[in-house]
């Protein structure tokens, strides 16, 4: 699925913001992050799609959240760079959230 990459990124960062300041991604933060990501990628995203996929980050972050609570994301911020430095755990919740956002993009498109 196409945007399941972006999702996935747009939701840590709303996570990352949530855990180190108490607060969501302001709009404006969200949107340098998104065009940034599509920008890096190379890759075509319609403005009313980025409209729709900062929407939908916000709504998988807080019910991840609500789920699993602020201590979620540590894991996803690790300094690891290589995959086998990273725990079992962390990689079980980048999968979790992966899957995630793939399920989110599958009900609502």
């Amino acid at each position: 699925m196409k945007y399941v990459g972006l999702l996935y990124f747009l939701v840590v960062a709303q996570l990352a913001a949530k855990r180190q300041r108490d607060i969501w991604l302001p709009a404006a933060q969200l949107v340098e992050l998104l065009h940034a990501w599509v920008a890096q990628q190379e890759m075509k995203c319609d403005w009313r799609d980025r409209i729709w996929l900062g929407k939908a980050s916000l709504d998988v972050a807080q019910s991840v959240h609500a789920a699993y609570g602020p201590a979620f994301v540590m894991s996803f911020l690790s300094t690891a760079s290589e995959p086998e430095q990273i725990s079992g755990d962390a990689h079980d919740k980048r999968i979790l959230l992966r899957t995630t956002c793939f399920r989110y993009l599958t009900r609502k498109l």
